[in-house]
């Protein structure tokens, strides 16, 4: 019976209106550098975006919305070398970071420059504003970000049920002394409270390891959950 409430604000939201139903952007804006990281997202490193989504697409007038993309946008005034092509060099250094909806429909409309003209996506194409780029027969590149609407729902319900188990272990008083290390970066490398935990190699102190997982790691675990909740869902239902 107890409840733990987040606050916060979502720098942007943009919705669309099209036959389909409502499509669902976020960008959050960014002082510094922030790439968007699968990873970082399933071990709760990094679930600003994902979070944002969730909590949009949660709201009653959104209930059959469709989220579109998740963007991390850096705030900045790029300088670029003297060329012919100024303002696509700027695109490209401001070209935002995340996730996107990989349905045809939801990327010519983020980014026209796909728009082919028999429907499909324009091949070639690599794009300076948004994480997606084409191969020479239209179809999208192993470097483009992109998941199908059933991956963001898995990606919101893991988020929300991370949340869940996350906020039991602040109610219950959860303060182990166990930052994460994940390849070279560790969860201390920007803590400014290193006096107050106590956290010391030389003393003993080890960190928790995370093993590294590419996106497509990341996809299949998330898979799994989602599966393991609709089996549990249906015996619920059985019972």
């Amino acid at each position: 019976d107890r409840n733990l409430s987040l606050h916060g604000i979502i720098d942007r939201g943009d919705s669309c209106e099209t036959e389909e139903g409502k499509l669902i952007k976020i960008v959050d804006y960014k002082s510094g550098t922030k790439d968007f990281s699968m990873e970082e997202l399933y071990y709760g490193l990094s679930m600003q975006l994902a979070v944002y989504m969730t909590a949009i697409l949660r709201e009653k007038e959104n209930k059959d919305a469709v989220p579109a993309a998740m963007f991390f946008y850096h705030v900045d005034d790029p300088i670029v070398d003297k060329s012919d092509h100024i303002e696509t060099d700027v695109l490209k250094k401001q070209r935002v970071k995340g996730l996107v909806n990989n349905k045809m429909e939801i990327v010519r409309k983020l980014d026209n420059a796909f728009a082919d003209a028999a429907g499909g996506l324009t091949a070639s194409v690599k794009s300076v504003k948004i994480p997606v780029e084409t191969d020479k027969e239209g179809h999208y590149k192993k470097s483009s970000k992109v998941a199908d609407s059933t991956m963001f729902t898995a990606i919101s319900d893991y988020v929300y049920k991370k949340l869940k188990e996350e906020t039991e272990e602040i109610l219950s008083g959860a303060a182990e002394i166990a930052p994460y290390q994940c390849r070279k970066q560790t969860g201390c490398d920007y803590c400014s409270y290193a006096s107050v935990c106590g956290f010391d190699k030389k003393s003993g102190s080890r960190y928790r390891m995370l093993a590294p997982l590419s996106d497509e790691e990341v996809f299949a675990r998330l898979k799994e959950e989602m599966g393991r909740k609709q089996a549990d869902e249906a015996t619920d239902g059985k019972e």
